[in-house]
């Protein structure tokens, strides 16, 4: 299995971050997992690598990245809990659509070219997931 922070384009032309995991065989269908309330954190980061383990792409975009790029949090404290609330109450639900949706539209990892040779990358980068 593999691990990477990778960066995404948005539907609108804006980048933004997404950890994706890679099964070992570098082959397998994919999964968009969707954050909670505390961003792009370690619960969500295991959660797409117990997906990968079991032989599945897994990318979770960063859906508070308009607001705060690379948000980090735990439901450990209230001063968190009160933090999360604000990011949600501020999250675009179209935008965050359209920035679930990109992984597929543009992440050729995502498809499984990530274990392939450059020469072959680009020629899956027009296939659709498995």
């Amino acid at each position: 299995m593999s691990e990477q922070d990778i960066t995404l384009t948005a539907a609108d032309g804006g980048s933004f971050g997404a950890y994706l995991a890679a099964p070992a065989s570098g082959s397998g269908s994919g999964v968009v997992v969707l954050q909670e309330i505390f961003g792009v954190n370690e619960v969500m980061r295991g959660i797409a690598d117990g997906l990968a383990a079991q032989g599945q792409f897994a990318i979770v975009p960063d859906l508070f990245w308009r607001q705060e790029p690379g948000i980090q949090i735990t439901d450990r404290s209230e001063a968190e809990w009160q933090r999360a609330f604000e990011l949600y109450q501020g999250f675009d639900e179209n935008l965050g659509v359209d920035d679930a949706s990109s992984p597929w539209r543009i992440c050729a990892p995502c498809r499984g070219a990530a274990a392939r040779p450059a020469a072959s990358a680009s020629a899956s980068a027009a296939s659709s997931p498995t």
